[in-house]
């Protein structure tokens, strides 16, 4: 089976790093186009902010922060993992499920293989996989390689 546009995510947890060195050897052998990916809930806001929730500037300017971090983030794990490989990062922000953001990413990029660990907790201290890899599997358009925690 030829793996030609593989989307790889991460919520920046330590188990993601394994799903890119998997995804990086595959991209290689099959010469792919690699999506590395995050997704960012739009609904999530810190408590910092709810008591002055008329000041929808500083939200904004909050989430555009938090998006310029996962950003650069992804293009240093691109730059670590993936080397010389043909990589684009992409930081969905979005008020759907993380799962349903997957999938709908990975249709509209006509992915043939979607990588992701089977848990973690994302940046933000919310999970992000265990139940959302259970979603994506129902969703996706393609196959699903789910790579689990190691044993201890």
């Amino acid at each position: 089976m030829d793996f030609k546009r593989i989307v790889v995510t991460t919520d920046f947890s330590d188990d993601s790093h394994r799903a890119f060195e998997l995804a990086a050897y595959e991209a290689k052998m099959q010469k792919s186009q690699i999506y590395l990916v995050t997704v960012l809930n739009d609904w999530d806001v810190p408590p910092v902010f709810l008591h002055d929730i008329a000041n929808p500037e500083a939200i904004v300017q909050y989430r555009d922060q938090i998006k310029a971090k996962a950003d650069q983030t992804l293009k240093e794990y691109a730059k670590t993992y993936f080397h010389d490989q043909a990589v684009t990062t992409h930081v969905i922000s979005s008020i759907e499920s993380p799962a349903d953001a997957l999938s709908h990413f990975a249709n509209e990029k006509q992915a043939n293989l979607m990588v992701m660990s089977s848990h973690g907790r994302g940046a933000l201290g919310q999970f992000f996989l265990g139940s959302v890899v259970q979603r994506v599997l129902r969703s996706a358009p393609c196959p699903v390689l789910v790579i689990p925690k190691p044993h201890e």
